[in-house]
């Protein structure tokens, strides 16, 4: 598959309840485009990633749905995104923020909906047993016939046992001997409850054509000589180690440092990092 197609977009798409992944491109003529059009200002922009929930929003009035605003670096291709709740259809937006708080959009996403949290509500649901079935829909029995040396009385006794067995009468019924119940299904009450957690992307740059590893794993340098690395992010500390080696293997770099994380802690309300506003 090529790496890039020439074509500025975004995707958007769901991973999780709690987690969306967007990937973009912004093709060459679109960059000249905004740099003819910004001059300068162009350097002082940040690119940035404008998320709204647009559930129940309608297509007409969509700009006024509430959003958050995520700055991404320059290099990036890729992002994944916390999701604000589940079951909720979201969208984002591509852009650079100007000095002035402007946003210039670039490209738009298509929306998508994260699932919702947990098992169905609906439990405990009671299916229509064999006797039911027969009774909504009567299928019409074959008169019983003798053969030779069966007497027709004792084929009556084995269709009986046949019924029995398969559940449809007396003490072998799937549901109760005086008959189907078919009951309401009942409803799980709601319980609140919030889960959350965080991985670490390490990115940067170097030239065209070397090999970078981070802590020890491969990572792919694309042909402008930017990558990025999405990896887990435990509690404790966790010393990362960038690597760099020319395509030749003449020369070599090395960046190293120690990220910490503390343990979990639960609080009364809560934030989720983003700074959501309603409306423009």
């Amino acid at each position: 598959m090529p790496e890039r197609y020439g074509e500025t977009r975004i995707v958007l798409q769901v991973r999780d309840p709690f987690w969306m992944h967007a990937y973009w491109e912004i093709a060459e003529c679109t960059a000249a485009d905004l740099a003819r059009e910004l001059g300068d200002e162009i350097h002082r922009s940040r690119l940035t990633l404008r998320v709204s929930d647009v559930t129940g929003v309608e297509l007409g009035t969509i700009d006024s749905a509430r959003h958050a605003s995520i700055h991404v670096h320059a290099f990036a291709d890729n992002w994944y995104i916390s999701a604000c709740e589940p079951d909720r259809s979201y969208r984002v937006d591509l852009g650079l923020t100007l000095a002035s708080g402007a946003f210039r959009l670039i490209a738009r996403s298509n929306v998508v909906r994260t699932p919702r949290v947990g098992p169905s509500e609906i439990r405990d649901e009671e299916w229509l047993s064999i006797r039911a079935l027969e009774a909504m829909k009567p299928a019409p029995r074959p008169p019983y016939a003798s053969s030779p040396g069966l007497p027709s009385g004792k084929l009556r006794a084995e269709e009986r046992l046949r019924e029995i067995s398969m559940g449809s009468g007396g003490l072998g019924a799937v549901s109760s001997p005086a008959g189907p119940v078919i009951g309401v299904a009942e409803v799980a009450p709601r319980q609140y409850w919030l889960r959350a957690d965080a991985e670490l992307i390490v990115y940067g740059a170097t030239e065209p054509g070397s090999h970078v590893a981070v802590s020890g794993m491969t990572a792919r340098v694309a042909a402008d000589g930017t990558f990025s690395m999405r990896m887990a992010l435990p509690i404790g500390e966790l010393p990362i180690e960038v690597t760099a080696e020319s395509a030749d293997q003449l020369m070599s770099r090395r960046v190293s440092w120690t990220v910490t994380r503390t343990g979990p802690g639960y609080g009364e309300g809560g934030h989720d990092g983003n700074d959501w506003n309603d409306g423009k």
